[in-house]
């Protein structure tokens, strides 16, 4: 029994949680990234760490590469959480609490070699040094979904906004495999009507601002209109039934809606919640209405109602941040908001009874594809 009243201290320390020990002032405890150097694939981190309990807000000061940034901070706890795009190399965080520093790296090398970030301005004091002529590079690690299009245009159409982005050399945009500037860019803005030959042709564009690279990518197929036949003549009509005029690709609006649908996942794993409409809990309608709400578009509180916003679009026409709404008895009983859409897929994000909000497929499920009702767009102008 003695010998067992010896031991039980180091039982209880062993079986404690670590979120439960406490910490003395100024000290921290890494949970993510839980080394003071580490490298990542991913330019969008979580951070996650935990300084003594009590701590006021006033007593920390938390920077990027220098810069201050958004995070979450829980003096009941101590615990600090942040979501933060890394930039490309090494970024440095430096937390002070009160005369205590502590400093990590965090370094993101994307095994992407093909979009190179944009050097910095030499100074002009030093010596130039000899450059390397740069190595052949690809897009394999920044590859997002290919949208897939037909057209009856010999060009393939790209115009708007693009926030953060000063210079050419931060913009990127490939056709066929080969690099061009075919393309006017002036005042943050790029137009551009990028010729297609017929058949299939493959087109990625690319931009690097101080939040890091973006790409977006295509495969338009094109087919050319057969001249009106001559009188007497039949015509043969051997351009598919999904042919369509493309419309310009809005950059501007992209990125808006990226902003939305990332700000989304964040919810994921968030429990259902039955009239929920904060991260504490959610149901289908309180979750879509949460999102855009932050984003300055107002919906109403319920799906019915969520349903009659924007207009209707197809499916091989819709974008990230429409919303989806589902029937059950012919009236609509549920929603969510696509993150990729084409003919054979359709991802979203909703809040589910069963599982919280999760990301899914729903052309791949049993349950929700029988009940697809239509998808509204209630972003656009």
């Amino acid at each position: 029994m003695k010998n067992f009243l010896l031991v039980l201290p180091f039982i209880i320390l062993m079986t404690t949680p670590l979120a439960a020990q406490s910490l003395k002032k100024g000290d921290i405890q890494l949970i993510r990234p839980n080394e003071k150097r580490s490298i990542t694939q991913n330019q969008n981190y979580d951070i996650e760490l935990r300084i003594a309990k009590g701590t006021k807000l006033d007593d920390i000061t938390f920077t990027h590469n220098k810069r201050r940034f958004k995070y979450n901070f829980n003096p009941r706890t101590g615990q600090i959480n942040a979501n933060i795009q890394l930039q490309h190399g090494n970024n440095l965080f430096t937390l002070k609490v009160k005369r205590k520093t502590h400093q990590f790296l965090i370094t993101w090398k994307p095994s992407n070699e093909h979009f190179k970030p944009s050097q910095p301005r030499p100074n002009l004091a030093e010596k130039p040094k000899p450059t390397q002529e740069p190595k052949p590079t690809t897009l394999d690690e920044l590859q997002p979904e290919v949208t897939r299009l037909t057209t009856s245009k010999p060009y393939f159409p790209i115009e708007g906004e693009l926030e953060g982005i000063t210079s050419r050399t931060q913009i990127l945009l490939v056709n066929n495999g080969k690099k061009t500037n075919d393309y006017i860019f002036k005042n943050g803005a790029i137009k551009a009507e990028i010729p297609l030959r017929k058949g299939l042709n493959e087109i990625v564009f690319a931009i690097e601002n101080d939040e890091g690279a973006d790409v977006m990518r295509w495969e338009v197929t094109y087919i050319p209109q057969r001249p009106k036949p001559n009188s007497g003549e039949l015509e043969e009509d051997t351009a598919p039934d999904d042919s369509e005029t493309v419309e310009p690709v809005n950059y501007h609006e992209y990125q808006f809606r990226k902003k939305i649908t990332n700000y989304a996942q964040k919810f994921k794993g968030t429990r259902y919640r039955y009239g929920g409409e904060s991260p504490s809990g959610f149901d289908c309608s309180g979750l879509m209405q949460y999102v855009m709400d932050k984003h300055d578009i107002r919906l109403p509180r319920v799906s019915r109602d969520q349903a009659r916003e924007g207009r209707k679009v197809r499916q091989s026409k819709a974008q990230p941040g429409d919303l989806v709404f589902y029937k059950r008895g012919g009236s609509v009983s549920h929603v969510s908001m696509v993150l990729y859409s084409s003919k054979s897929k359709l991802v979203v994000i909703h809040s589910t009874e069963s599982r919280g909000v999760i990301v899914e497929d729903i052309m791949q499920s049993d349950y929700w594809r029988p009940k697809l009702l239509y998808i509204r767009d209630v972003i656009s102008d």
